[in-house]
């Protein structure tokens, strides 16, 4: 059950599925200065729902990059369940930076797309699957 969901990003990029999501529980922000705008406008809304909205218990954030550690020790700071979701390349860095930040990574899961897709690292292919041995 979604309750709130803000898809912040450049226009023109988003695609046109989510762009059609207006009113309740979606809010599109478009971002159109700069190259961190979107980054900057995500960690902004996170700060503010984790003060403002105390019945949110989740924020998740879609990204590869990690513009968003202060967020996420934000969240986590305030019992927030944080869910990020990349490509996963750079989890093991993000987990040590995290550490470093002393962040309670029970508040945190980094989910790999790929994984959840069946892609492969190497080609961003899905994966083939293996024949089952009987």
């Amino acid at each position: 059950f979604i309750k709130k969901s803000d898809i912040i990003g450049k226009l023109e990029i988003i695609s046109h599925r989510y762009r059609a999501l207006t009113g309740e529980p979606f809010r599109v922000q478009n971002c159109f200065y700069g190259k961190n705008e979107a980054d900057t406008w995500l960690c902004v809304e996170i700060a503010k729902t984790v003060f403002e909205e105390q019945d949110v218990d989740t924020v998740i954030i879609l990204s590869n990059d990690r513009d968003f550690l202060p967020a996420i020790k934000l969240a986590a700071e305030h019992n927030k369940n944080v869910l990020f979701v990349s490509n996963g390349t750079g989890h093991k860095n993000l987990t040590a930076l995290l550490n470093e930040l002393n962040v309670n990574l029970d508040w945190v899961k980094l989910i790999d797309y790929r994984d959840e897709l069946n892609i492969s690292e190497e080609d961003n292919k899905p994966k083939k699957k293996k024949k089952e041995t009987l």
